[in-house]
């Protein structure tokens, strides 16, 4: 089976639908779009954020300092790991 639509065209169909976004086709070169972040896209982000710092927050408000750290040198090392391979 042959798909001649990419996903990012099908996710930025998806987010033109819902309002979040609006496409534009450039004068100059009609292949070109701009993809502009609607004001309804822009609070519905605001939204997401702030979720999820609230639940950041609460998954980490118990831990001090140090505990922070150490979480954070356990994750990079992770992220160098997943790097190499």
């Amino acid at each position: 089976m042959i798909d001649h639509m990419s996903n990012t065209s099908r996710l930025v169909d998806k987010l033109v639908n819902k309002g979040y976004v609006k496409r534009e086709s450039s004068e100059c070169d009609r292949r070109q779009l701009a993809i502009t972040l609607t004001d309804t896209g822009r609070a519905h982000l605001v939204k997401i954020s702030n979720a999820v710092e609230e639940l950041s927050n609460s998954l980490f408000d118990h831990m001090d300092e140090n505990k922070l750290n150490t979480l954070s040198d356990i994750l990079d090392e992770f992220r160098k790991k997943e790097i190499k391979s």
